[in-house]
């Protein structure tokens, strides 16, 4: 079983490779099959089993492990990943980008939580969950709320502070994209409604599971 980091990423490394030649050896096949059995047995270092999984989608049988929950499919993703790599999705992946909407060390957007230490604050599994379930839970000053209020009107917004008597609302000017503070007495709302996130979901299936697993390798190193 490796233990530094640089025998971590040459035993990764091996699976990815195996798991590319077991289409069409049949030697690397029976030599996946028995990891794979063994895994099964005996366990399987937590740091490797995202690239197990992998490499055992080139055998037939084992490309559907019949799992629903999005946090038990990317369980795999919560260590193993390499920050260096995870630093680059961060700030440079095209499809999501963490940086339009997040900020670290004083670069990035403002529409989602300030990320800087957030590895510090929160363990892996929140950060995971943060990534594949935006909606399961919001970061408070960030919760998006719908309200109804007494002339029969809505409005949207991001609900920044909350007292016994007023809700605090950012709310987008459809006009500039800016967001503009509302106060509104809660006597004027009629009903509450919680929304949805602003990071939508689906935005981990748009990354593959490698770029989420060096993900929260990098946001669990803000520390």
């Amino acid at each position: 079983i490796p233990g530094k980091p640089d025998e971590w990423r040459l035993a990764q490394a091996a699976l990815a490779q195996l798991g590319s030649r077991a289409v069409t050896d049949p030697q690397a096949e029976a030599a996946l099959r028995s990891i794979a059995g063994r895994a099964s047995r005996d366990g399987f270092p937590d740091r490797l089993l995202l690239d197990l999984r992998e490499a055992r989608r080139a055998l037939r049988a084992d490309t559907r492990d019949g799992r629903t929950n999005l946090l038990e499919i990317y369980s795999v993703c919560l260590t193993g990943g390499d920050s260096v790599r995870g630093r680059d999705v961060f700030f440079n992946n095209p499809t999501v980008q963490c940086l339009r909407c997040h900020k670290v060390s004083g670069e990035g957007g403002t529409v989602g939580p300030d990320l800087t230490g957030i590895g510090g604050r929160r363990d892996r599994p929140y950060l995971l969950e943060s990534l594949v379930m935006p909606n399961a839970r919001m970061a408070p000053g960030f919760e998006s709320v719908v309200l109804t209020l007494q002339d029969g009107s809505s409005l949207a917004g991001t609900l920044k502070r909350e007292s016994d008597a007023a809700l605090e609302l950012d709310v987008l000017d459809p006009d500039t994209g800016e967001a503009r503070q509302r106060i509104l007495p809660k006597a004027s709302v009629v009903s509450r409604e919680r929304g949805v996130s602003a990071m939508p979901d689906g935005l981990a299936a748009q990354l593959s599971p490698f770029e989420v697993r060096d993900l929260v390798e990098y946001l669990a190193g803000l520390k």
